[in-house]
């Protein structure tokens, strides 16, 4: 992104007469006159994006600086090119090596640290999954993996140390394409380049809001979704509007954008929908702010205009990309629970690597006096392109280089592989698939009817293998109606997926199915239940939504409650066996990962076993709700929790192999050890 260094930049590309000579006047490079209060602009932008992700100063909503960014280089790139073109001097050759100076050399610098601190501390999973960040910041769509990544079993956002990369991936997707609609339309429509502008601002604009409400992960992190924020950047250096008459008006201007900016600062949340109509108000600040400065500074830009400000503005490219990378491999290495004081230390240390960066990286490479011609820097540019790119692609392809890992180590670091086959099968089965039973099968492959359904979310899945084993042992063949992220409610909404129509679906099924006997429902109990966030720095909760009358229930507690009672009502009418699989216990910290780090030396003392006492405490409400469900209904529930945390400490690993994939789901070696609880459930002979 354009985030560092000096606001002016120079165009060298020399114009032709149509003789081809070279006139005096046309050889004067297009320069932008310096502005201090936009390095300033950009210091309040880093510093809100990295006050956010460490998580200080109440700056819930600090990741609207990108918006600020992409503002401000859309006013300058614009600025820059369309002076060119109308001076006939415009080079794509020169733009591209311009924008190769100015964000490889810092970007490859920090993608080098990255990958050598990542080989010497990521275990085999994360190493692979940092390969393909590699690769994809390396060719800039790092935007379009983790929009594809988004999803439930992805690492949360602090742990994946290039995610903020992203948004350079959208600005330079967005200038691939920008120059050449410049020339096409400045050359064909020229009275009509800035109305054929400000209509693809709006058309991106609306995209936005329709996508943030039915696309969210795609408004996030598409160039089509936030084009209109760098387009906006683009209509002040087209001069849409008139330069600001008067001071009073450029000081109003000024104040007026920057308290915009601060308020989505701090009025927002990760809870925002985002970008869409809430992007309005940092990049409206932002474009206030600008056009309030064209031409004559306000005294309003003296606040900007702080001689430290400006520094931290100037080192803001540099900053941006070492902040999160460094945090990330922090947290990775508290084990995902960062305090403030290695915070402060880790925000230290990337304010240093900055500064040594910009001065001795960033400024060297943007000089062609440096001896870096136009043709050396294409080949190293290329080069390191290829370079990154094949070294992510065998860290992909190896799985995290294994063979890196010997004894305790890489016994640990397998926990995050040790889930069954299940996982990557039957996962997200759609509506269709279960009214036509073409779901993934337990028990028995004889040709015995189909006499059991597991239902349930994620941690259904989680129990598959054992479940089927005990099916194996009495001949019984069953189907595994497991949708991550629904729990097994009637008439239960929640926000991730069509839950009531997949549940629907699952129930009518088993009405249909005179043969299936037994219903067994497993989820994250406390997880849809909960109205506050599990541990420190855990899960926000998920609003769940109550599809019966209006008005009904306020709350997730009240909704989880109303939503089991109606679908073992439900399935009590059906004349089947109901099984409860009561709640795993959640430790708080993702286990293999931990024992991995452990295991190398990272804080060994550390026990992450939760007690019985903090157990119950977490799961108190489900626990109480299946204890009267169990009253009203011929529900029998098998309690995993009287196997895991026999020893008043729940266990979190067998044999020395962790019994979870994460922080909440069961591994393999998990579900073998309580595997016998479930024989109950299917006795010797059909009733």
């Amino acid at each position: 992104m354009d985030r560092g260094g000096e606001v002016t930049e120079i165009a060298f590309a020399p114009p032709r007469e149509p003789t081809g000579r070279r006139t005096a006047e046309a050889a004067r490079p297009v320069a932008l006159p310096y502005r201090s209060d936009i390095d300033g602009l950009r210091a309040i932008a880093v510093l809100a994006v990295v006050m956010f992700h460490a998580n200080f100063l109440g700056c819930r909503g600090g990741y609207v600086g990108v918006d600020v960014f992409f503002v401000i280089s859309g006013f300058l790139i614009t600025s820059i090119i369309v002076g060119e073109i109308d001076r006939a001097t415009f080079s794509l050759a020169r733009f591209y090596e311009r924008r190769v100076r100015r964000i490889f050399p810092a970007l490859f610098l920090v993608l080098t640290a990255c990958c050598l601190a990542g080989a010497l501390l990521f275990d085999p999973v994360d190493l692979k999954h940092l390969g393909e960040s590699v690769v994809a910041t390396a060719l800039f769509a790092s935007n379009i993996l983790f929009w594809i990544q988004t999803g439930y079993f992805d690492s949360p956002a602090d742990e994946r140390p290039l995610l903020h990369t992203w948004s350079l991936a959208v600005e330079e997707q967005f200038y691939v394409v920008f120059p050449l609609y410049l020339l096409a339309v400045s050359r064909f429509f020229p009275k009509q380049r800035n109305s054929i502008t400000l209509a693809l601002c709006a058309i991106s604009f609306m995209s936005s809001v329709l996508a943030v409400h039915y696309w969210p992960d795609a408004a996030f992190y598409l160039a089509p979704m936030r084009a209109w924020e760098l387009l906006i950047g683009a209509l002040i250096a087209l001069d849409l509007a008139p330069q600001a008459a008067g001071v009073a008006i450029r000081n109003l201007a000024t104040i007026l954008g920057l308290a915009l900016v601060l308020a989505a600062v701090f009025a927002y949340s990760a809870a925002t929908p985002f970008p869409g109509v809430a992007a309005l108000l940092p990049t409206v600040g932002t474009a206030l702010i600008i056009w309030a400065g064209i031409g004559s500074s306000p005294k309003a830009s003296s606040i900007l205009s702080f001689r430290p400000l400006v520094f931290v503005g100037k080192i803001s490219y540099s900053l941006y990309l070492w902040h999160f990378m460094l945090l990330g491999f922090a947290s990775y290495l508290s084990f995902g629970h960062l305090s403030v004081m290695p915070r402060v230390l880790t925000l230290t240390l990337a304010f240093a690597l900055s500064c040594i960066s910009w001065r001795y990286v960033e400024q060297i490479f943007r000089r062609r006096d440096r001896g870096f011609s136009s043709s050396t820097i294409a080949i190293a540019g290329a080069a390191a392109t290829a370079a990154f790119a094949l070294v992510g692609t065998a860290a992909f392809l190896s799985h995290g280089f294994p063979q890196r890992l010997h004894g305790a180590a890489l016994a640990a670091a397998s926990g995050a592989s040790d889930f069954d086959s299940y996982r990557d099968r039957c996962v997200f089965p759609t509506v269709e698939q279960v009214r036509t039973m073409a779901l993934c099968e337990l028990g028995t492959r004889a040709a015995v009817p189909v006499s059991f359904v597991l239902w349930g979310d994620s941690h259904a899945e989680a129990l598959s293998s054992a479940i089927s084993g005990a099916a194996v042992a009495r001949g019984r063949r069953g189907l595994l109606a497991a949708h991550v992220g629904c729990e097994p409610l009637a008439g239960v909404e929640s926000p991730r997926h069509n839950c009531k129509a997949f549940n629907d679906a699952v129930f009518d099924l088993i009405r249909r199915t005179a043969g299936i006997k037994e219903v067994i429902l497993d989820a994250r109990w406390s997880r849809w239940s909960a109205e506050t966030r599990y541990g420190p720095d855990g899960e926000p909760p998920i609003e769940l939504h109550w599809q019966g009358t209006a008005g009904i229930a306020v709350g997730n507690r009240k909704i989880f409650a109303l939503g089991l009672d109606r679908t073992l009502s439900g399935l009590t009418a059906l004349n089947k066996e109901i099984w409860i699989i009561g709640p795993a216990p959640e430790i708080d910290y993702d286990v293999p990962r931990v024992l991995y780090l452990q295991s190398l030396g990272f804080d060994p003392a550390v026990d992450i076993r939760p007690s019985v006492a903090e157990f119950e405490t977490r799961e108190k409400f489900v626990l109480q709700t299946l204890s009267a469900m169990a009253s009203k209904y011929p529900v029998r529930i098998i309690y995993p929790d009287r196997v895991l945390c026999r020893t008043g400490k729940c266990r979190v690993s067998v044999g020395g192999a962790p019994a979870y994939i994460d922080d909440h789901h069961l591994s393999v070696h998990g579900t073998d050890l309580i595997a016998p609880i479930f024989a109950p459930i299917f006795p010797p002979t059909l009733r």
